[in-house]
C-alpha cells in the first residue's frame, strides 16, 4: 500500500494492522496474533487477552525449523511457534526439518 507524497501522520495513529497470522509461544503455551506496520514494515505479536506485546522474536511460519544459538543451546519449533529473544540470546545458526541436514549460519 502507498501513500501519496506529502502525507503526513501523527505518531499517535495507530498504524499497525492485524493479519491472520497467528503464533503460539512455546515457553508459555499461549496464542499472539502478529501485527504488521504499513508504514515501516515492522512485525510484532501481541496477546489479544493481556495486551502484552513481543517485538523481539523468531517465528516458524510454515516449516519446522531448529535453532543454535550461541550456549550451543538447540530449540526446535513446529509450524506456527515462535520463541522471544533479546539481543543477549539470538540464534546463530538454523535448520530446517526434513529439508536440510545440516545447520547454516543465520
Amino acid at each position: 500500500m502507498r501513500h501519496p507524497k506529502g502525507c503526513v501522520y501523527l505518531k499517535t495513529e495507530i498504524m499497525k494492522t492485524p493479519t491472520q497470522r497467528i503464533y503460539t509461544n512455546i515457553e508459555t503455551n499461549e496464542s499472539f496474533r502478529m501485527y504488521h506496520d504499513n508504514i515501516t514494515g515492522t512485525n510484532d505479536l501481541r496477546n489479544e487477552s493481556n495486551g502484552q506485546i513481543i517485538t523481539c522474536f523468531y517465528c516458524a511460519a510454515f516449516n519446522g525449523i531448529t535453532l543454535k544459538f550461541k550456549d550451543n543451546s538447540v530449540v526446535t519449533l513446529n509450524a506456527g511457534e515462535f520463541i522471544e529473544t533479546n539481543f543477549a540470546k539470538m540464534p546463530t545458526h538454523k535448520k530446517f526439518t526434513g529439508l536440510q541436514k545440516r545447520f547454516s549460519k543465520i
